[in-house]
């Protein structure tokens, strides 16, 4: 069943030389391809969750059965990542393509932490350490950091790990509650959604270095935000649709109507801008 997954992949016509995004549906395990420039679309099933493609775009690491999962296009299964006592998800791939990192629940301890794991040798190392749960890891631009959501059984906060040191920063803005955060391109920026007492799940952006932070849309009970490409627009979730967002210009339009979505798309989700060098 897993192989036959990766085969649809490999059947997408979406040139690999375009960037695209991809979606995904956790109530009915579809994932759709879409290029940037929206002229080229596919969905279709997945035995699994929280995909993510790598920046080359010829591997796909997802979690299925308490477990990561690394398989070429051609559906050659690569790796089976596991950690023990652990229900692995939500695996990110570093910005090199060398390596994956990944939240494990821990059901005993009723926490997740974060686990990096080497996708040529499978070894796997623990990143974080706390009586916390981690949410949304990702990783930096750089391959140096990780940027994640932290808190006590939800997200509130958020974070960025330094690999080499193992010392967390706390980020998060005064005044809201933070969780799926995600990286603008040059790692200058970071989008996430905040939920204040006059605000609820909405879209923000802010600057790593004055920590200065901007509402990007007045809509709420947004999902998923993530940069654009070339990191001029931000994209969300909202209202069923998903939505664009010129953050120079201002302006805010649908890239995704409702009827172009899978009948049975939930929540979005995940995506890749992929560039192949």
């Amino acid at each position: 069943m897993l192989v036959s997954i990766i085969l649809l992949l490999a059947m997408v016509d979406i040139p690999m030389e375009k960037s695209i995004i991809l979606l995904y549906s956790s109530r009915g395990k579809e994932m759709m391809m879409v290029s940037f420039d929206k002229k080229e679309m596919k969905a279709f099933k997945l035995q699994g969750s929280t995909p993510d493609l790598s920046p080359d775009g010829r591997r796909i690491a997802f979690a299925d059965s308490g477990a990561i999962h690394i398989m070429d296009v051609n559906g050659k299964v690569l790796k089976r990542i596991t950690v023990e006592g652990g229900m692995c998800t939500s695996p990110d791939w570093s910005p090199d393509g060398r390596k994956v990192i990944f939240g494990v629940l821990f059901m005993k301890e009723k926490n997740t932490e974060i686990f990096e794991a080497d996708v040529e040798t499978g070894k796997v190392t623990r990143l974080t350490f706390t009586q916390e749960t981690e949410f949304s890891p990702r990783w930096m631009p750089d391959g140096k950091r990780i940027l994640f959501a932290s808190g006590r059984g939800i997200p509130d906060f958020l974070r960025l790990l330094d690999v080499a040191t193992g010392k967390a920063e706390d980020i998060t803005p005064k005044g809201l509650l933070c969780c799926q955060p995600y990286p603008s391109p040059d790692g200058g920026s970071v989008v996430f959604l905040g939920v204040s007492g006059a605000v609820k799940y909405g879209v923000f952006v802010m600057d790593l270095k004055s920590g200065e932070v901007k509402r990007v849309t007045e809509k709420e009970r947004c999902r998923s935000p993530i940069f654009s490409p070339d990191g001029r627009m931000v994209m969300y979730q909202a209202e069923g649709a998903v939505w664009v967002k010129d953050l120079e210009g201002g302006e805010e339009r649908v890239f995704l109507e409702k009827d172009l979505l899978p009948s049975s798309w939930g929540y979005p989700l995940y995506r890749y801008g992929v560039s192949p060098k």
